[in-house]
């Protein structure tokens, strides 16, 4: 079970469901409280940037310092 979440008008929507020993209400509540100005929550946005510069070369294998997110 889970929620389809349409972050912003005319995007297409989220598809919420709860991890582990997690229920949906509160997946939804960690979801909401992740929308920035983007349609994805900042934590999925960040990491797709990340790869995404990593895929393209911009960022060489190892380990990588991302620095702070503070969300809550």
């Amino acid at each position: 079970m889970g929620f389809a979440l349409r972050s912003k008008n005319n995007v297409k929507p989220i598809f919420i469901s709860p991890g582990n020993g997690m229920n949906t209400e509160d997946s939804m509540a960690i979801t909401l409280r992740c929308l920035g100005k983007y349609r994805l929550p900042e934590p999925t946005r960040h990491a797709h940037d990340f790869v995404n510069r990593f895929r393209t070369g911009e960022l060489q294998e190892g380990c990588h310092d991302i620095g702070q997110m503070r969300l809550f």
